[in-house]
This record gives structure tokens, C-alpha cells and sequence, in this order.
């Protein structure tokens, strides 16, 4: 399936790459010595649990010479993203709170510039290592009471109106060819969702990556444009491919009724035969 190929991460055995990735992040780095996970933990797992944790053990964040040093923090938060990316959410959420906790106790200005660093990474969409659920416990903690509280309550609504899972509401889409379609038309096959802007080059190459790999039997494709540019959206819709539905959001619902967050272009998601956030 598409989804496989264009969404989710390396299929290979987990324990091997959490073996791979603690052994890699454990080299000594400059200004963060990596500290000794205990012989008697054996397994991969185990490993990158209790390293997630005690990443951050070594670094004085009330030291600022290290902790608003932009090579030292950029470096060791990419590699602890490699990290906490092998341990379950339980586990993550501990890895975050320790972090952030050690900044915030530094000053304010530590804590913000470490949380800022988090999102750059996890939560900006340009960043290659987005990711939602890995970003979830940085907002969580900062939403609890941190200074960027207020900021880190409307990401988690984004994160949660994205959610695999989430039932999408039904909304109505204006096809090339004048038709009215609902989201709830395709119940019983899958269908992606393709996000788009007219003319975008990164849409266009995105695009052919996907059609490169055919159209899975059972799924629908729907190349979508979320804006109110209806000239610019008219003079591109011979850019796709032939069995996409090309449509528009004309009632403009998407993020008016929090349907979806589309934050840059393209985007993708998939949707469940049943209607859910796959």
C-alpha cells in the first residue's frame, strides 16, 4: 500500500535498530558525554528506554555556554529524537518532562530556547523529523504551566485534530467537473487526501512520487486544494494524474470547522474505510 511506502518508517526489526541507534548516539559528543547504560539492562529495548531518560544527564542547563549553544543543542536533540523515537509514549513522555524540567529549573530563557528547539525539530512541518506524536509530550508539559503554555494549548489542538483514529467529520468538496462530493462518499474504501497549493513544485514532485507507485486497488485518491484562489486552482488541474479527483474546499470548512490542520503543502493522510485518521 502507498502509505507504507510514502508515510510510515523503516519496517525493519525494531530490536535491531534500537540496537543500532543506541550504539550510534552513545559515541562521545562534544560538550554531552553520553552516560553508561547499566550492563544488566541487555535488551535493545530496555537500552533506548533508560537512554531516553538519562540522555540529558551530563549537560548543566543552567550552564549557558552549553545549554543556548545552537551546535551543542540542535546536534544532541536530533540525536535524542533518534532516540526517544524507539520507546513507547509512556517512556517518551518521561524522556520529555526530564528535559524541559532541567531547562525550566535553569531560567526561563533556557527552557524556551530548549522547548523552541523541539519544535523546530518535531513540529515544524519542513523540519525532516516532523512528527505529531513525537512532539505530543514537549506541548503536554509546556501546556501544564510552562511560560509558553498558552502557544503549546493550541498545538496540542492541532495534534489532536490530526490524531490516527480521529472519526474526520464529513465536509463537502467541489470536483473539476462541477461536482458536489462529501467526504462520507468514499465510506468503504480507503482514500487519500492529497493537499495541495497551485503550481507548488514540492506538491507537483510528491505527486508523481505517488503515481509512480500506481493507485492501490481499494483506495481513492483525491488531490485537494484547501485556499479560495479558484483562477490559480482552474489553470492546474491538468497537473494530476488521470483517476485522481481533483477538488477544491469551497466552502472553505477545512479550517473553519477544524476538520483537518493542513500547515504547509503538500500534505497527506489517509483515511479509513470507516472514516478515521489512518
Amino acid at each position: 500500500m502507498v502509505l507504507g511506502v510514502l508515510l510510515c518508517a523503516c519496517g525493519a526489526d525494531k530490536g535491531k535498530q534500537a540496537e543500532a541507534v543506541v550504539a550510534e548516539t552513545t559515541q562521545e559528543q562534544p560538550g554531552l558525554v553520553m552516560p553508561a547504560i547499566p550492563a544488566t539492562l541487555t535488551e535493545p529495548e530496555s537500552r533506548a528506554a533508560w537512554l531516553a531518560v538519562h540522555f540529558w544527564d551530563s549537560l548543566d542547563f543552567a550552564d549557558t555556554r552549553q545549554s543556548l549553544d545552537t551546535a551543542l543543542m540542535e546536534q544532541a536533540f536530533a540525536d535524542f529524537t533518534s532516540v526517544i523515537a524507539l520507546v513507547d509514549s509512556a517512556t517518551r513522555t518521561v524522556a520529555a518532562d526530564t528535559m524541559l524540567s532541567r531547562a525550566l529549573r535553569a531560567s526561563d530563557d533556557v527552557y524556551l530556547y530548549a522547548a523552541s528547539v523541539a519544535d523546530k525539530y518535531l513540529f515544524d512541518p519542513e523540519s525532516p523529523l516532523y512528527s505529531e506524536a513525537l512532539y505530543e509530550p514537549f506541548a503536554s508539559f509546556a501546556a501544564a504551566g510552562a511560560p509558553d503554555a498558552f502557544a503549546a494549548g493550541e498545538k496540542l489542538e492541532i495534534i489532536a485534530t490530526n490524531r490516527p483514529g480521529r472519526l474526520v467529520p464529513d465536509f463537502a468538496m467541489l470536483t473539476a467537473d462541477g461536482r458536489r462530493v462529501r467526504l462520507s462518499d468514499y465510506r468503504g474504501r480507503h482514500v487519500m487526501l492529497f493537499f495541495y497549493e497551485p503550481g507548488c513544485p514540492t506538491c507537483h514532485d510528491l505527486m508523481e512520487r505517488i503515481a509512480s507507485q500506481g493507485v492501490p486497488e481499494g483506495m481513492d485518491i483525491v488531490a485537494l486544494y484547501p485556499g479560495n484562489d479558484v483562477t490559480a486552482w482552474q489553470e492546474h488541474i491538468g497537473d494530476f494524474p488521470e483517476g485522481w479527483t481533483v477538488a477544491r474546499d469551497a466552502d472553505g470548512a477545512i479550517d473553519r470547522r477544524r476538520i483537518l490542520s493542513v500547515r504547509s503543502t503538500p500534505t497527506v493522510f489517509i483515511i479509513s474505510p470507516t472514516g478515521t485518521i489512518q
